[in-house]
């Protein structure tokens, strides 16, 4: 027996209200850094990288190469990361984070964990893991 779905209970829906209510989660956690929510989940997740294509990093982030190269642009003028391209492939640009870039890496790295917690504090570990394991998915 299917029942009618509504728009609010369509999975399209609730998965940008679950995007929205994360992404304000970590804008808080992170609000006196000076940076946007965007910008700390792309450091954050340089953190442990060394060196990345900008490819690689948009399908990590999420994040599409036109949105990636203004962002990237954003941060390179804040002198926390740089760019260059790879010696064997000069279409292919690189990306690290500058020592400036890593030390807040590091500090936004230390927030992600409690940020997370916070934002999954209404769930019980089972259903963390399980949501966890299905987001994997996409």
């Amino acid at each position: 027996m299917n029942k009618e779905l509504t728009p609010q209970d369509c999975i399209f829906h609730l998965l940008v209200k679950a995007s929205k209510a994360g992404n304000r989660c970590w804008k808080q956690a992170t609000a006196d850094l000076g940076l946007t929510a965007v910008q700390g989940k792309v450091l954050n997740f340089m953190h442990n990288c060394g060196e990345i294509t900008a490819s690689e990093l948009s399908k990590e982030v999420a994040i599409d190469n036109a949105t990636l190269t203004g962002l990237l642009d954003r941060l390179e003028a804040l002198e926390l990361l740089e760019r260059h391209t790879k010696s064997d492939d000069r279409r292919a640009i690189l990306i690290r984070l500058t020592d400036q870039g890593q030390t807040l890496a590091e500090e936004l790295y230390q927030r992600w964990q409690p940020a997370n917690e916070q934002f999954l504090e209404n769930f019980s570990d089972a259903e963390t893991a399980m949501l966890r394991d299905m987001l994997k998915r996409f």
